[in-house]
């Protein structure tokens, strides 16, 4: 499963020594977080591809080039947002409340793995793997609408159109797989780079959550 954390009350840390200790910190766990991401990529992309290739040649499904798939828009641009007219300590407050809010309420509707959804669903055609999908993207689709509603300081725009866009290219993915019907190999291509989608969505919101720590000077 995909683990969030959001933002909410942080001690900031102000020593130089603490601060570069939590810096190395940092670039310890990324390397670790990447590494085994890698490994679930790589383990994804080999039972996905054995679940297609038995699906096309005891189906004889169709094979299918993403033209052919229906694209759900995936890159937002700061027209697409709601940016404050003035920014002060008080607006960027409201902003972080909001934002963990929809953040903790994205957490706690995520739906499970749906790459192992996708291959049980291949085998079995269970509708209740088929609906974890679902339930993914309408848990995406809602997250997008809700960020692109709320009013963003214009120093947080530019990190916030990042989180909009990450998520949207997660949107875009778990969409080609839930079309594992009528294009099982964008299905399954989709799926091997869900992970990866997964990550991103998470290096948005780190940057996000940086920014909130240690926010520009502003009456």
């Amino acid at each position: 499963g995909v683990y969030l954390w959001w933002l909410g009350n942080r001690t900031v840390l102000t020593e130089a020594q603490k601060a570069e200790e939590a810096r190395q910190l940092e670039i310890k766990q990324a390397q670790e977080a990447r590494r085994r991401m890698e490994e679930q990529i790589r383990a994804v992309s080999t039972s996905t591809r054995a679940a297609i290739t038995n699906a096309i040649a005891t189906k004889k499904a169709p094979l299918a080039t993403l033209q052919n798939s229906e694209i759900i828009k995936s890159q937002y641009t700061l027209d697409d947002i709601k940016i404050a007219e003035k920014e002060t300590v008080t607006t960027r407050e409201v902003y972080k409340n909001k934002l963990k809010n929809v953040l903790t309420t994205f957490s706690n509707n995520l739906s499970g793995d749906e790459t192992g959804a996708l291959v049980a669903y291949m085998e079995n055609h269970a509708p209740e793997e088929f609906q974890i999908i679902l339930n993914s993207k309408t848990n995406l689709d809602n997250t997008i609408k809700a960020l692109t509603g709320m009013l963003v300081p214009a120093s947080a725009s530019f990190l916030h159109i990042q989180l909009v866009n990450s998520l949207a290219s997660l949107r875009q993915i778990i969409y080609n797989m839930s079309q594992v019907d009528r294009e099982p190999l964008i299905a399954t291509e989709s799926a091997d780079r869900r992970q990866k989608a997964y990550y991103l969505v998470l290096t948005a919101i780190g940057a996000l959550d940086r920014y909130l720590q240690n926010p520009p000077t502003t009456s």
